[in-house]
Parts: structure tokens; sequence; C-alpha cells
């Protein structure tokens, strides 16, 4: 008796059929095309159970490196087979599109780093699924248990997962380069393939710039809204509808009693009706989050919290905003991170080779370093006086105080010294 192929060879070989393949052929394979792509044999089983996941990422307007939102959309061909089987798509694909779930992740250690785009309003202005605050631990778990389905009767095998974006290897560095997830989707054996609409739309000859198309372009051209957007949930589910509309026949939109922006915006209330949070019993994260006061009980519009006391801002003088939020959320130490991270690359110098040396600030306590800086006495005694020289009276002309050590220099002249940074 000959030998089974191992878990993973499968997936290799379902990875390898992948490649060279037009993204639309392979999407239309996940969301059940029974005309299938040319696969090996020994992964045709498992390519019955593919998942696709759409993601975005979303960071903090004032420091790109502080991420502070995750968009997640799932949807499986096991699945769509009912809905492909009775050959009813729906009107402009409404039950190919119902198939999907949908999560939105607002980081709680990012959670009081406002966006300055005004498009983007965060939680509040999330239009599917439930939003859900969580930390960065409990994202690495649902990141985890998403990558990594067990296929039912097939022990040891996984679900093949196929990665969609819209222009996703920005998504993907973000992912994988750290910054604060610090998840390596590139290290995943499941992953079999990564498609990008960017490429979709151009295999489907509606677009032919050299330049990308913009997400909100390319819903307009699909004949929907992109309200909202720059939220992360809204831009991942977005970029998996017009996915779907790119492979789908043309049929479904012949003789429809709706418009594809009607079914569009009733997808995001059938989402909210029906979501379910990913993770056992009530899932991962909470529906409610207070950074002000830090409560799981309320959002920070309903915050009346009274007797707070931030030691960063007692630490800087700073007496009257300590009472506005604690610790963990102090937007004094994330304004001066900002700072600190502007000066970091500007006293570096161009690399004749290689890239400039990445910034990784001694100020954060949360993330992937999980580090606590303890501010020297000389160090707290210059920003003390730093803060008291301003009467903080006028947003604009607020400064920030960024220590000299801190700065890339002073590194530098350290590595020089032989000296421990």
């Amino acid at each position: 008796m000959a030998n089974l192929p191992t878990p993973t060879q499968r997936l290799l070989s379902l990875r390898t059929s992948f490649t060279g393949t037009k993204d639309l052929e392979v999407l239309r394979h996940a969301l059940g095309n029974t005309q299938q792509i040319n696969i090996d044999p020994i992964a045709r089983q498992i390519a019955e159970h593919t998942v696709v996941v759409c993601i975005d990422v979303e960071h903090w307007s004032r420091n790109t490196a502080d991420m502070t939102e995750m968009g997640i959309c799932t949807i499986a061909r096991q699945d769509l087979l009912p809905v492909i089987q009775s050959g009813n798509l729906g009107e402009h694909g409404d039950n190919v599109m119902k198939a999907a779930k949908f999560y939105f992740y607002r980081m709680i250690e990012k959670s009081h780093m406002r966006t300055t785009n005004p498009h983007s309003r965060g939680a509040e202005g999330n239009r599917f699924g439930e939003a859900r605050f969580i930390t960065f631990h409990d994202l690495r778990i649902v990141l985890h248990g998403i990558f990594n389905q067990d296929i039912p009767g097939m022990p040891g095998c996984k679900k093949p997962i196929i990665i969609l974006g819209h222009a996703i290897g920005g998504d993907l560095e973000n992912l994988n380069q750290g910054k604060d997830i610090s998840y390596n989707v590139g290290a995943l054996e499941t992953v079999v393939k990564y498609l990008d609409t960017q490429h979709m739309v151009r295999e489907r000859k509606l677009w032919n710039s050299e330049e990308g198309i913009r997400l909100e372009y390319l819903v307009a051209k699909l004949e929907f809204l992109h309200s909202d957007h720059h939220t992360a949930c809204n831009d991942a589910a977005r970029t998996l509808m017009s996915a779907i509309q790119l492979v789908l026949p043309t049929a479904v939109h012949r003789n429809c009693h709706f418009s594809m922006e009607e079914i569009a915006d009733g997808l995001e209330t059938y989402s909210q009706t029906n979501f379910r949070a990913f993770g056992p019993g009530n899932g991962y994260g909470s529906a409610a989050y207070c950074w002000r006061c830090g409560s799981h009980q309320h959002r920070v519009e309903n915050c009346q919290a009274t007797g707070l006391r931030c030691e960063e801002c007692v630490s800087r003088g700073l007496t009257g905003k300590a009472s506005e939020h604690i610790k963990l959320h102090c937007p004094i130490v994330a304004e001066e991170e900002v700072q600190e991270r502007l000066e970091w690359y500007k006293d570096q110098p161009t690399p004749t080779k290689g890239p400039k040396v990445p910034f990784a600030s001694r100020l954060t306590t949360y993330g992937v370093h999980g580090q606590t800086f303890v501010a020297s006495p000389d160090e707290v005694k210059l920003r003390r006086a730093f803060y008291d020289a301003q009467d903080w009276s006028n947003v604009d002309e607020r400064k920030y105080f960024v220590y000299w050590r801190r700065k890339f220099a002073h590194y530098q002249y350290v590595r020089r010294m032989g000296g421990v940074w």
C-alpha cells in the first residue's frame, strides 16, 4: 500500500497548483466554481475546504508604527457549496456575499490614538458585524485560529488559506514586519495563495492605468458606496465584496429588483444582525472599552469616571492633564514617541547600503516589545523644566519633549564607544 501524502505535502501541492494561475481563476475556485482549475490529485480533497481571508490594517495617522485596527473577513468554500449547487446566487450575488463573516478589532493598547483622517471614525464608524476591542495578545490568538483551521474527518490536515487584499503588500508588511502585532503570515504553511484586487481589476480589464486603483474608485466602478473608509473592517469588507463582484457571472446583474448599492447596504445590516464573535464562548475582545478609565463596561464618549491619575503626566509636571486618563493611554507619551521617531530618522544620514536603522521607542510599554522604561532622574528634571516653560493654552503651539539620549546620534556614539544602549 502506497504511503498517503502528508498534510504538508498536500498544502505544498495546492500552492504549486495555484502558481501562475490568474487571481480571478483562483478566487472562482475558492468560491465554489465546479469547473476547477488543474489541481494536483493529492491536493484536491483539501482544496474543497479552502477559506478566503481578507485583511486590512490601519495605523495611527500621527505615527504609522502604531497599529490601531484590523479588519478580517472570511468566506469558506464549504459554506458556499449549497448556494452554488442551488444555482441561486442572489441579486448581484447577494447570497454569495451573505456567506462571509466580518470581524472588526480595535486595539485596546492603542485605543487612545485618534486618527486625524476625517473619514475614519474607528469603532463608531464600523459598519460590518460588531466592533470589538482586543489586546495584541488576544488578536494573535484570533489570527492563529483563523489561519490554522482543522479539516473535519482529516486528522492533521488544515484548511488551505487564500489571503486577499487591496494593494495587499502594505498590509502584509504591517503584519510580517511587526510594528506591533508581529504575526509572520509568510511563515504559515497553510497559506497557499495571495490575491490582490488591484490585479483582478486589471484581469477584468476594468482598469488600465499603471497606477493602482483606489478602493473607493473600484467600489464606485462596481456601483456601490465606500462610506466610512479607512476603517479596517469596512475596507476589508468592501475589498471582499469587490473581489466577489469581479468573478460573478454577468447574469446575476440582470432583471434585479434592487440596485447593487441597496444590496451592499443590506449586507451591512445582515452582518450586524447575524454577527457571532470569533472564539469560544462570547469570543475574543469586548464590545466596549474606555481608554480614559480602562473600563470594559462603556466607551469613552460615555465615561463619567473621576479620580483618575496618570503617573506619566505627573512625572512631567502636567497635573491638570493627569486627571484626564490612565497611564496606559497617556497622549503625552504617544506624542513624545511621534517626535522621538521623527528625530531618530531625521538624524540618520542616508545609508550607503541597506535600510536605515529601525526605530524602537523606549517610551513604549505595550505592544510586541512589552518593555517598561523608567526615566532617569536627569531626564525627569529636564522634561519637567521643558513642560513648565509652556502654558498649554494653544494646541497648535504645544511642543513635546525628546530626550537627547534617545536620538540616533547618541545611539551611534554609544555603539562606537562600545557601550550599552
